[in-house]
């Protein structure tokens, strides 16, 4: 079962590929524009920071439910693009396609190389899915580190909608990991989890924000509650966060950036082997730059 399941992800990537090239060919809305994306964000328990930039070719795609986009945002589109990251304990390196053929209904799907540093964490092998892999422990690890590298796939479909100032926003992904002879139970670094040498990782996003400008394009704030729910599958084990989520998108360019934007998310897990009832903490900051035809 878990074999098939590997092989959906890939072939759904492939899928929407070639599906991208011929929606691409008949998005005459807006002429195509390159742009570069970057972001830098930063967590508190656990600890982490992570850089990404994103390069993509965006074509504006026809809305049969209403105009294409508001003012300097795109409401439905297609993106074919590179991202690159890097943080403390790996660096990675992919590509995606995605695609919002309705305001309302969005679909991505990645697929990430990563590389370990041997460090901060990351690539600890433990013996079981029960093992001791608290914070403490983790710290009493350092030095046993394991460089390498991993596949990653993943597939995330997003469902949004706006009721006047309301936004709403959920996303689930489904990730597939594969550290290849790693194991048999690794730390991974972003979820805060063990997983099986080749695992599933889903999560759920949720959040409800209200919005203090007047459309998406607006600048202003956006603040609201938030949940999300990560699920190990190999480990059978999950993990669930209440949060207060809050975005500033400055008014006009910051620099060379497009649509800046600013990000804090301040929660507490209420389902968490060992962070449970402790605040957490993530914030960020990014931009765009639109880099022509």
């Amino acid at each position: 079962m878990h074999h098939r399941r590997f092989w959906l992800l890939p072939t759904v990537l492939v899928g929407l590929f070639l599906a991208a090239t011929s929606l691409a060919e008949d998005a005459v809305a807006i002429p195509p524009n390159w742009q570069l994306n970057l972001g830098l964000a930063s967590r508190a328990n656990p600890a982490g920071l992570m850089l990404n930039a994103d390069f993509g070719r965006l074509w504006s795609l026809p809305d049969p439910t209403g105009p294409a986009r508001t003012g300097d945002v795109e409401l439905t589109y297609l993106k074919l693009g590179a991202t690159v990251g890097a943080n403390p304990a790996y660096a990675q390196v992919g590509a995606y396609v995605e695609v919002f053929p309705f305001p309302f209904f969005g679909l991505r799907a990645q697929a990430d190389m990563q590389r370990y540093f041997g460090a901060n964490g990351a690539l600890l092998e433990f013996p079981t899915a029960e093992a001791d892999y608290s914070p403490e422990r983790i710290g009493d690890m350092g030095g046993q580190e394991r460089t390498g590298s991993a596949w990653r796939f993943l597939v995330a479909p997003t469902l949004r909608a706006r009721f006047g100032r309301i936004l709403v926003n959920n996303r689930a992904t489904m990730e597939r990991f594969d550290f290849r002879d790693r194991g048999p139970w690794l730390y991974e670094w972003e979820h805060d989890t063990l997983l099986a040498a080749r695992d599933w990782v889903i999560t759920v996003r949720s959040e409800i924000l209200y919005s203090f400008g007047e459309d998406l394009a607006s600048p202003g704030w956006c603040t609201g509650p938030a949940w999300d729910l990560t699920r190990a599958d190999g480990a059978d084990r999950s993990r669930i966060r209440l949060a207060w989520v809050t975005t500033w998108r400055p008014r006009g360019n910051l620099g060379v950036f497009q649509q800046p934007w600013v990000f804090a998310k301040v929660g507490t897990p209420i389902r968490d082997r060992y962070r449970e009832g402790n605040l957490f903490v993530i914030a960020g900051v990014g931009g765009n730059l639109s880099l022509g035809r």
